[in-house]
């Protein structure tokens, strides 16, 4: 996913990822952040950061115009 997107990503791990996630929204619906993102932002990590290559970055946004192209072709014998 980091590489496909260029932007370094965090992953949760499987086993905190519902406590988190309940954490997250107790957090905005107490009013302690307006948003979610500022709620995420503002918690520890709990996941492992993974870093793009930006060796991977002209592949991988190859591969994402064929994904592009075969989603709009699927969509377009569906319709």
């Amino acid at each position: 996913m980091p590489t496909s997107t260029n932007f370094p990503s965090r992953f949760a791990k499987l086993k905190k990822l519902a406590r988190w996630g309940r954490r997250f929204g107790a957090a905005v619906a107490g009013g302690l952040h307006p948003y979610l993102t500022r709620a995420t932002a503002a918690m520890p990590s709990v996941g492992r950061r993974y870093d793009p290559n930006p060796d991977h970055a002209g592949f991988d946004d190859q591969r994402f115009q064929e994904f592009v192209r075969f989603d709009l072709g699927m969509l377009a014998l569906t319709a």
